[in-house]
């Protein structure tokens, strides 16, 4: 495999999700609003009323997978504090 493959990348950003729910874990036991704040990110809001009628644009996309990421993330975190 080569440094750059798809493989490799999804593990490295699946190593960094663990590392940074462990920290917001942490975090999240001294302020337990963090997790709220960091949920509201979690749900893209267009504005638009049928969000289905046209090809989403590129800019939609990453929008999307970066509330898709929070998402997550904070649900990583939540099973982590309810392990503990």
């Amino acid at each position: 495999m080569n440094p750059a493959s798809p493989e490799i990348l999804e593990g490295r950003l699946i190593a960094q999700r663990k590392v940074l729910a462990e920290i917001l874990v942490r975090l999240g036991r001294q302020d337990p609003t963090l997790l709220d704040a960091l949920e509201e990110r979690s749900v893209f809001r267009d504005h638009e009323e049928d969000p289905g009628v046209v090809e989403p644009s590129p800019e939609f996309a990453i929008e999307a997978a970066v509330a898709d990421e929070f998402r997550l993330i904070v649900e990583a975190v939540r099973r982590q504090m309810d392990q503990l």
